[in-house]
């Protein structure tokens, strides 16, 4: 099996929950002991859902900042 890396959530992080990917919920708290998160459902900031586990969230913003470390990586070796 493969070791599969837990991010550290941030508050203000956008995530989903992996049970429900529909729904995007921002990052209110963060607990480290447990390690689980507070979050808010968006866009209203409406309903918050208490004590989710790290492991179960899946981050909105990982693909737009992988996205321009590439972008960045192209700019800088493409000096013709």
């Amino acid at each position: 099996m493969g070791y599969e890396k837990i991010l550290t959530p941030k508050v203000d992080d956008r995530v989903s929950i992996l049970t429900n990917q529909r729904e995007i919920y921002a990052v209110l708290a963060v607990h480290r002991k447990p390690k689980t998160v507070d979050l808010v459902l968006l866009p209203h900031r409406e309903f918050i859902e208490k004590g989710i586990p790290w492991g179960s969230l899946v981050y909105m913003d990982e693909e737009e900042t992988n996205q321009a470390a590439a972008r960045i990586v192209r700019e800088t070796t493409d000096q013709d």
